[in-house]
């Protein structure tokens, strides 16, 4: 992924409290180039948070390592709330570009119903996780911190 107008600090920092890690972060250009990384300790019982599962309709479970749609989700929330302005762009199959902290609001809904399975055993990205309820909630409570935080500071002023 590759972001704009966000601090190398800011993105460490959303990191850390979203509970993954960032891999290859890098300058590139005007901004950073990172992917997401799940943490390197497991929690009880061998379980990992945002924990992304195979999409393969032939090995549904299998653990992939690779970060799921809700750790991202929380990342995100996380970077725009410290940086309303950041540009975030990235994906393959399914590029996005989210331009400042509303529009990311307007349309990360959207990134979790992208079929990355097949398109004979399609497979929603917000389904492809280990997640329970609490982690989902923990995701969207970043999302609803967001959402206070952007409310608190008022419209955003076009002049």
């Amino acid at each position: 992924m590759l972001f704009r107008n966000v601090s190398r600090t800011t993105l460490v920092l959303a990191a850390a409290e979203a509970g993954v890690r960032l891999v290859d972060l890098r300058a590139q250009g005007r901004g950073y180039r990172a992917r997401l990384g799940l943490l390197p300790d497991p929690l009880p019982a061998g379980r990992q948070l945002w924990q992304r599962r195979s999409a393969s309709w032939s090995r549904p479970n299998r653990r992939v390592a690779a970060v799921c749609w809700h750790g991202h989700l929380a990342f995100f929330a996380r970077v725009f709330d410290l940086a309303p302005d950041a540009v975030v762009r990235g994906g393959r199959g399914s590029s996005f570009e989210y331009r400042g902290a509303r529009e990311f609001l307007a349309r990360f809904e959207a990134t979790g119903d992208a079929n990355i399975g097949s398109s004979a055993y399609p497979n929603r990205y917000r389904d492809a996780c280990f997640c329970e309820r609490g982690q989902v909630a923990l995701a969207y409570k970043a999302v609803a911190r967001l959402e206070r935080s952007l409310a608190a500071r008022g419209p955003v002023d076009k002049g």
